[in-house]
């Protein structure tokens, strides 16, 4: 049938509240919330229900209105039915379903790298992790930063139990460009942060994850400050700073700054992270507990791993492992009063050398304490760079000091080392240094060669250190050419080849003392019970 002419149309008219049973066909138009319906009409007519049927329009909330989401699964070649039974689906709206996902985008952020997204960024940061709901577990949530570059002028403050996840390394990049500002660092439950964490009675950040960006501070500040956190993780983060030649300490800024203002800060991990661009990659001091690097590239820094060198506080159970460190002008490990610091299965590339990769002027791996070890780790520096710098050994002392360990329960096995005497001297010439404060024994396996002597032998080594300095010491050993102990192979010889010596009151030192003209070169391990 067609409509020839229509003059007027008559609908209901009302507030929402208000809106009536409509009879089937008729109209009913909402004046508060500009909302359209038609009645569906009876059963016997055909409806399937009785009732009303909204009609969409601009006001209509779209994802209000489609709740029968369910999960099908239709790429995989089959629908999956939700639900604890096909006859009992879970539907859901559609506006449930996308609130699953969070996005700074959603809070004003644009990240083009032009606009000022400080604003945008810190309210999507409040509202998604609200400290008032801080027991809430339903708010620790993933915060979305799609890629683009999020300009910032003001340090982000991180609430508890944030997640932060980009699209990846340089994709997601947050960007500082204020002097003297942070990327990052951490509230409390109080929303306070460093030096002011846990004032007022707050409790201290934890539960933190940032995952998958790029933290860029174009200024020389620390780009992220962790102080009286625990349980921080990042996961494929680079720490990006501004100093493109960092041949010196500069201002001491580090990448990744953690410390301990006010509480004991705990379990850092960082998995699978850049640190370039910067003073320090790592700097930790203070009440430093649990710090874990694993995966890590540390590329143009002054120093990799920094831990209380300008701290009398000593961090501990601090791990290195299975990371590169390339382009470090000083040293990549220094651990200045730490102990069970660990580094392990590393490769230490051009460390030690000022970026110049020419001369070392640094050792790579400095430990000021025993109680530190490196286990597998493999370095460029040869044996010969080695003998002026060595590739690990202990701040403070002669630089032929070498605590290079593995540890098997208590006994701690050196991986080896060797070192040269020079043939032309008439003084003794310190070939190792030894702690006693920590050792009470010790068993060296050797060989020494000078021209074509030949000498391999064991020392069994037991000291006292209680006091004054007091060692014996058994020398099993074979040579060529057969001589007396001590003479090496020599008829008249100058001086002791080899002996123990006590110096001060804490350590002792084989020492050589040679005029023969001839070099002596010295290989070793060492192995003790602790």
């Amino acid at each position: 049938m067609a409509v020839i002419q229509i003059s007027k149309i008559q609908v209901r008219r009302g507030l929402q509240t208000n809106l009536p049973q409509l009879a089937s066909a008729e109209f009913g138009w909402s004046v508060d919330e500009r909302r359209l319906y038609i009645g569906n009409g009876t059963l016997a007519e055909g409806a399937p229900t009785v009732g009303n049927t909204e009609i969409l329009t601009e006001y209509t909330d779209v994802a209000s209105v489609v709740d029968t989401y369910f999960f099908k699964g239709t790429e995989s070649g089959y629908t999956s039915q939700t639900g604890a039974s096909s006859s009992t689906p879970v539907t859901r709206t559609l506006q449930a379903k996308l609130d699953e996902q969070i996005s700074v985008r959603d809070f004003g952020a644009v990240g083009d790298g032009l606009t000022d997204d400080t604003t945008a960024v810190q309210r999507a940061l409040n509202q998604v992790f609200p400290t008032t709901e801080y027991a809430n577990k339903a708010v620790r949530r993933i915060l979305h930063f799609p890629a683009g570059t999020y300009k910032i002028t003001s340090t982000l403050a991180v609430p508890p139990y944030a997640i932060m996840r980009g699209d990846g390394i340089d994709s997601t990049v947050i960007q500082q460009v204020t002097a003297t500002k942070n990327v990052l660092t951490f509230a409390d439950s109080e929303d306070n942060v460093h030096p002011n964490i846990t004032d007022g009675g707050g409790i201290a950040p934890l539960g933190i994850a940032v995952e998958m960006m790029t933290l860029d501070n174009t200024v020389d500040a620390d780009t992220v400050l962790a102080d009286s956190i625990s349980d921080l993780t990042f996961n494929q983060v680079k720490f990006k700073g501004s100093q493109t030649s960092p041949t010196t300490s500069g201002t001491g800024k580090a990448l990744l700054h953690i410390t301990s203002v006010d509480s004991a800060t705990s379990k850092i991990s960082a998995v699978g992270c850049v640190f370039t661009n910067g003073s320090y990659g790592v700097l930790a001091a203070g009440n430093v507990q649990g710090v874990s690097v694993v995966d890590a590239k540390f590329d143009t820094l002054y120093q990799g791993v920094n831990l209380s060198e300008a701290s009398s506080s000593s961090p501990k159970a601090v791990r290195v492992t299975n990371s590169t460190f390339d382009s470090i002008a000083n040293s990549g490990i220094v651990s200045a009063n730490d102990s069970n610091v660990t580094s392990a299965f590393n490769y230490f590339k051009d460390v030690g050398d000022g970026l110049s990769a020419a001369t070392p002027s640094a050792v790579i791996v400095s430990f000021a304490n025993p109680l530190n070890y490196t286990i597998g780790d493999l370095f460029d520096r040869t044996e010969t760079e080695a003998e002026t710098f060595r590739r690990v050994t202990s701040t403070g002392s002669a630089a032929a000091d070498l605590f290079a360990i593995s540890v098997a329960g208590p006994l701690q096995t050196q991986p080896g080392g060797t070192d040269t005497i020079s043939g032309s001297s008439t003084q003794a010439n310190t070939s190792l240094i030894f702690s006693t404060v920590n050792s009470s024994n010790m068993t060296i396996d050797y060989n020494i060669v000078r021209g074509t002597n030949v000498r391999t032998g064991t020392l069994r080594v037991s000291i006292n250190s209680s006091g004054t300095n007091q060692l014996n010491y058994e020398d099993d050993f074979v040579e060529y050419p057969t001589a007396a102990q001590g003479d090496y192979g020599l008829s008249s010889p100058t001086g002791t080849l080899l002996e123990f010596r006590a110096f001060g009151s804490s350590t002792m030192a084989l020492v050589a003392s040679t005029s023969a003209g001839t070099d002596v070169t010295f290989k070793y391990q060492i192995r003790q019970f602790i």
